[in-house]
């Protein structure tokens, strides 16, 4: 009896540790990345093979410390967020302008550095108007590169 309890008890373990899934990793297709090399990036789009994209940033409101924050788009958002983006270049707005997505925030903000037009984009993850992430602030050339375009 004491054996038959003992081959039950180690059937049993045997069985229920064989339950893991081992799963294949889906890996994007980078469509564009910003940085200083060396592997350090500051912005870095990726698309997935449902369609859908991940734009991923180095959270510039920390010094001392590397956080990165991503948000998700559809390929629609990432045309309009471009074309939005782009078109400011030249009109150079003094006002944030807010893009809503279906789950972040987003405040596009304009402004020139030493003469250079930069784009610096604060998001707000989950619509919560509290928490920030701060992206480096973008020249055109940044931009297009970032994109994946070659205007």
């Amino acid at each position: 009896m004491r054996k038959l309890i003992t081959c039950v008890a180690l059937l049993t373990i045997v069985l229920s540790n064989a339950q893991m899934k081992v799963s294949n990793l889906e890996k994007p297709q980078e469509i564009g990345k910003v940085g200083v090399g060396f592997g350090i990036w500051f912005g870095k789009l990726e698309k997935y093979n449902d369609g859908n994209y991940i734009l991923s940033y180095r959270d510039f409101k920390f010094q001392q410390i590397d956080v990165y924050k991503r948000f998700p788009l559809i390929s629609e958002d990432v045309e309009g967020l471009y074309n939005l983006i782009i078109d400011n270049f030249e009109k150079m707005p003094s006002e944030d302008i807010k893009v809503e997505l279906p789950n972040d925030i987003l405040y596009v903000n304009y402004k020139k550095s030493f003469g250079i037009p930069i784009v610096t984009i604060f998001h707000h993850p989950n619509k919560q108007e509290d928490v920030i992430g701060v992206t480096q602030s973008f020249t055109k050339k940044q931009i297009l590169k970032l994109f994946g375009k070659t205007k």
